[in-house]
């Protein structure tokens, strides 16, 4: 955790330096509209303090990000009944703001937006493998908390 900085995107919405459109907040996180929605509603959850990776964050702000990930899917549901509601988090080179943010978005049938699979597809041969490895690295994290 780091106090905002002036370089991050998430840092100066927060910090009301670039505009933003607020649909809600609580001490901990803030939640805005999308500047390039995929469709109507399109929302990010971003905490107030500046982390860059979802994993570097406490829980409680964890918690917090996820309970507004609720309300504003909720809110719309009600607002625009979609067929669904994505919520979605990227990390590492993936994440665009630098700031850890979850993008809540509404989907609809024929919407356009889809998930392309890769053009090398890892496929279900190795599940065995890859279960023993995560769960190897699992008991590893949990025996340090």
């Amino acid at each position: 955790m780091s106090q905002c900085k002036i370089e991050c995107t998430g840092c100066n919405i927060i910090k009301n330096l670039d505009p933003a459109k607020i649909i809600y907040e609580n001490h901990l996180v803030i939640c805005i509209l999308d500047i390039d929605p995929v469709n109507e509603g399109h929302a990010l959850i971003m905490p107030k303090q500046h982390y860059k990776e979802l994993t570097d964050m406490p829980t409680e702000v964890l918690h917090s990000m996820m309970d507004a990930s609720v309300v504003v899917s909720n809110a719309i549901k009600s607002c625009f009944s979609p067929h669904g509601v994505m919520v979605w988090q990227n990390g590492g080179a993936f994440n665009d703001l630098d700031h850890v943010h979850i993008h809540v978005i509404p989907r609809f049938k024929d919407d356009g937006f889809t998930w392309k699979e890769p053009d090398r597809y890892y496929g279900s041969k190795n599940l065995d493998n890859t279960r023993e490895k995560l769960r190897g690295e699992i008991g590893k994290i949990l025996v340090g908390v």
